[in-house]
């Protein structure tokens, strides 16, 4: 079984490094990237993934900001 995975960091360049691992780990299924935490908020209000690849110095929302987000959807699910 497969882990969903996506990748969220406002840089190109890791974002797409960190991406390649991911395609590249049989166990891991990449779903989609974005380089923006808002933009991934909106992707997870619909769609389940098992695993995400987070930076945690981004501008308008960081990484500690959007886990703390996810943590406060998922106690009231």
């Amino acid at each position: 079984m497969k882990l969903s995975c996506i990748t969220i960091d406002d840089e190109p360049f890791a974002l797409k490094l960190i991406s390649s691992f991911v395609e590249k780990n049989q166990d891991l299924e990449m779903i989609s990237s974005f380089n923006s935490a808002k933009n991934a908020l909106k992707f997870l209000e619909n769609n389940l993934v098992d695993c995400i690849f987070l930076d945690v110095e981004m501008p308008d929302l960081n990484g500690v900001e959007f886990a703390k987000i996810l943590a406060k959807k998922n106690q009231k699910s």
